[in-house]
């Protein structure tokens, strides 16, 4: 799904006014042998419509050397389910590029949806 076309589908969807939700995300699989792609499509959009915004390409939950849990840079995975498209961008920038599965429960979820 191209960015510009799930935008369009958004904003369908916002103008009916049937729906309130804070966002809507697109979510796709992304294997690691992709992530640069994703990565520096990611950056190049932000960079261009979201001048002041800094992207930080794909985080997720990961363990501090302290052992605390944080939302960091992601570590090598052989797949991710980053939340890549993500409306309103406003209000929800620390979602952009989030990798669901690093979550115990959103990975839970995705499994079950995909089941």
């Amino acid at each position: 799904l191209p960015r510009g076309r799930f935008l369009e589908l958004y904003q369908n969807i916002k103008s009916t006014g049937l729906v309130d939700f804070q966002s809507m995300e697109c979510l796709p699989k992304v294997m690691h042998e992709e992530r640069q792609h994703f990565e520096n499509e990611s950056r190049a959009y932000y960079t261009e419509h979201y001048p002041d915004m800094t992207y930080h390409g794909f985080t997720g939950f990961e363990y501090t050397p302290e052992g605390k849990h944080a939302t960091l840079n992601r570590s090598i995975q052989e797949f991710y389910w980053p939340q890549h498209y993500v409306e309103p961008i406003e209000n929800n920038t620390r979602a952009l590029d989030y990798d669901a599965y690093s979550s115990s429960t959103r990975r839970g979820a995705l499994e079950t949806a995909l089941d």
